[in-house]
């Protein structure tokens, strides 16, 4: 632990504000406190701009002469500045008590600085608040029954706040852990600790109350947070969605990540629309560069059995949600899977090896790196990476049969606009029995028999498209692209996806506003869709 001289805190000077002596505060922190040490206790600290703007989404208070606020990740304190600040300027006569949760033995000292800070600055102008710091865990302190009971923490809770504000911890539970088995109901598998604090805020939310999240956008699709999703979205009604253009948005952190706000308000059936806006990066300088409002049905979205969480920031988002929905098949419906590769290299060591060209009882290995422009290169002369994996016993379970896939990386670039890359993959062009596939690679195959040439070469446009890229990002805020995800896009017919393939190969390579038009008349969508998404793309040349 690396405490804080205290002839070291900075001293609040003349007519600085609250939140930048919070912001001072911050950096103390930051300063003597390596970034991997905070990353593996999830500490993001919000910068000041954020936390203002979050404090500005709060609803006037009305007639509350009283309010009960919750930070469940307090830090430093920084919301509670910015509430100060408001408050003050607006000469509010309202009395404030917070409940602040905080368990790091570093960050504590600051945070009470902060609050005896606040406290003597709003009593200069007769305001009142007091307010209360909770050394615990959060979680497992409103964990009703023990861990080892079967129900418990979605019980009632007497304690309700009016609101909650929060940029709570990121990072994924471990198997087994104390909050996880405490919460086990509302998500499968891995999950992380910010759903968790969301789902618990909610559970000490009074109806009517308000909500304002700073967290990750993951939790808006997938697999792994699907029992959250259900479960929140019948507690809470989305007001507010704000969402970052830049994945930069706690770059004192060194951060890369989708970051959005949620203001919700307890209860169904709150408001018919969402306003959405977006920015750069720190909101609230007047530079966002949209605004508008959605109706709560396109943005929390039920498809079968599940309901995700949508953000069209612009009226072409939610053309291309409404004509890619209407596609009436999925993978699982055309006889298709997503699988992900198997191999993880730092397990198969002493399997892998570079020069397998002149090697008998080989596979090749594909990375990531090997789709490229649409199709999958094998062997890359100027990788350093193992090309091949041997072939014995031992390794039949990192091996698949060689065949026709399309093959997907499941990663995107951090700043790249480009979610989906997908690229072909045919039998016929590597002399191998079997072939290896590393775990940041998934691919698509027919179940039974072999996907025909026209079925890959037509998917692999699909995904690649501009169409499908997009639609993918406004339905999932993740930089990863997992199985689950690639299951479940909507898709034409087999039929219209070797039609596709079929037109794909007669085009050029370079020939991108002819393939980017020739999956979009194919599917039938609407032209102002294709030209809205084609505009500066290569020349306004359009196919016939």
């Amino acid at each position: 632990m690396i405490k804080i001289d205290p002839g070291e805190l900075p001293k609040r000077r003349g007519k600085e504000t609250l939140t930048d002596f919070a912001e001072k505060l911050s950096d103390c922190y930051l300063r003597r406190h390596a970034r991997v040490y905070r990353k593996e206790r999830g500490q993001y600290f919000t910068p000041k701009r954020i936390a203002e703007f979050m404090v500005r989404l709060f609803d006037e208070f009305g007639n509350n002469k009283h309010l009960r606020i919750l930070d469940p990740g307090a830090g430093i304190g920084i919301f509670e500045s910015a509430l100060c600040e408001r408050v003050r300027l607006r000469n509010s006569k309202i009395s404030i008590s917070f409940d602040l949760y905080e368990n790091s033995e570093e960050v504590l000292p600051l945070l009470e600085l902060n609050m005896k800070m606040c406290e003597e600055n709003m009593a200069q102008d007769r305001l009142n608040i007091s307010y209360r710091i909770m050394r615990e865990n959060f979680i497992l302190t409103h964990t009703k029954h023990s861990v080892d009971e079967a129900d418990g923490w979605g019980q009632h809770h007497s304690c309700q706040y009016d609101l909650v504000i929060c940029n709570p911890p990121y990072y994924k539970l471990k198997k087994g852990s104390a909050e996880g088995v405490a919460m086990r109901e509302i998500f499968k598998g891995h999950s992380n600790m910010y759903v968790l604090f969301m789902a618990m805020a909610t559970n000490l939310l009074r109806e009517g109350g308000q909500l304002v999240f700073l967290t990750p956008r993951s939790y808006c699709s997938g697999i792994y947070f699907k029992d959250f999703r259900k479960w929140f979205f019948h507690q809470i009604t989305p007001i507010k969605l704000h969402v970052f253009e830049s994945r930069r948005v706690l770059e004192k952190d060194s951060v890369l990540q989708e970051m959005m706000i949620l203001k919700g308000i307890k209860g169904r059936g709150q408001t018919p629309t969402v306003e959405i806006s977006t920015s750069m990066s720190e909101p609230g300088l007047g530079k966002e560069l949209a605004q508008r409002r959605v109706p709560v049905k396109k943005v929390v979205v039920q498809i079968g059995d599940d309901i995700i969480m949508r953000i069209p920031i612009s009226d072409t988002d939610e053309m291309i949600g409404e004509e890619v929905d209407r596609l009436p098949f999925t993978l699982a419906s055309l006889g298709l899977r997503t699988s992900t590769g198997p191999l993880v290299p730092f397990r198969a060591k002493e399997y892998l090896f570079n020069s397998g060209d002149a090697e008998v009882g080989f596979a090749p290995l594909i990375w990531m790196e090997n789709i490229k422009d649409g199709k999958v290169t094998w062997p890359l002369a100027n990788s350093r990476k193992p090309k091949a994996v041997r072939i014995a016993e031992s390794t039949e379970r990192l091996r698949i049969p060689n065949g026709n896939y399309v093959m997907v990386k499941r990663f995107s670039a951090k700043e790249g606009k480009r979610r989906i890359n997908a690229g072909v993959f045919l039998e016929h062009w590597l002399n191998a029995q079997s072939i290896s596939i590393e775990n940041h690679v998934n691919y698509v195959y027919k179940v039974g028999v072999k996907m025909t040439e026209d079925e890959v070469y037509g998917l692999t446009e699909i995904l690649n498209s501009r169409l499908y890229n997009r639609y993918f990002q406004v339905s999932n805020g993740s930089t990863q692209v997992d199985a689950s995800a690639i299951n479940s896009i909507p898709l034409p017919s087999l039929d219209v996806i070797a039609m596709i393939g079929r037109l794909a190969k007669k085009a050029k390579t370079g020939e991108v506003l002819v393939r980017q038009h020739l999956v979009m008349n194919t599917l039938g969508i609407t032209p102002a869709i294709s030209d809205r998404l084609l505009d500066g793309v290569c020349n306004k040349t359009r196919h016939p």
